[in-house]
């Protein structure tokens, strides 16, 4: 969600991942309303005390710092369709067009869930899924697969190749939303396993 709010006197528009309140401590990505402004950026740490916000409004969002995500679509429409949801509720997107440039990303930028689309030419969703699930190491990081079919054959070899989890097209934004929330949330958890696994050694 973004609104207008007054930092260090300069009018931004800022997407908010997380409460508003005087112990907020999450980060804010800001874009100046004057267009012929370039884009700002507002550091992890901002609190309500920093901001003025116009016309009251109320801001009621994730606890949690944005997901950098991945979409894998060689369909345009698709692609853009996420990124616009996506990006709108504050993360970070990056796009590729089928199962090789997603393998490569993946690789090269690290992202924190991936969206896969099943049918693309060439390197499919579930070979895509799976080489990225082999080259993940000890990182987990959830891929949900995009499908048209909702057979229960189709449904399991999602998961058999290592998806963790399925949506059907056309995709229901509340469900994607809820779904992304829930598997950072086991991602961070897992994180903080490893972390005191490492503390214990």
């Amino acid at each position: 969600m973004s609104v207008e709010a007054v930092v260090n006197g300069d009018v931004i528009r800022i997407t908010v991942a997380g409460r508003i309140d005087d112990s907020c401590a999450a980060g804010f990505r800001a874009t100046c309303c004057d267009a012929s402004q370039p884009v700002a950026r507002v550091e992890a740490g901002l609190t309500a005390t920093d901001l003025t916000v116009r016309n009251r409004v109320t801001v009621d969002l994730q606890e949690h710092p944005n997901v950098r995500i991945l979409v894998v679509d060689d369909q345009a429409p698709n692609r853009g369709l996420l990124s616009y949801i996506l990006e709108d509720d504050g993360h970070e997107v990056l796009e590729a067009t089928d199962g090789e440039s997603g393998v490569a990303q993946f690789q090269s930028v690290a992202p924190d869930l991936v969206l896969m689309d099943v049918a693309m030419p060439g390197m499919d969703g579930y070979e895509a899924a799976r080489t990225m699930k082999a080259n993940a190491d000890d990182r987990h990081v959830p891929i949900i697969f995009l499908t048209a079919h909702s057979d229960e054959a189709s449904l399991s070899r999602c998961l058999e190749v290592g998806g963790d989890d399925f949506l059907t097209k056309p995709i229901n934004e509340t469900l994607l939303n809820a779904k992304i929330k829930a598997h950072q949330r086991i991602r961070e958890l897992n994180d903080e396993l490893k972390n005191k696994n490492v503390e214990l050694t």
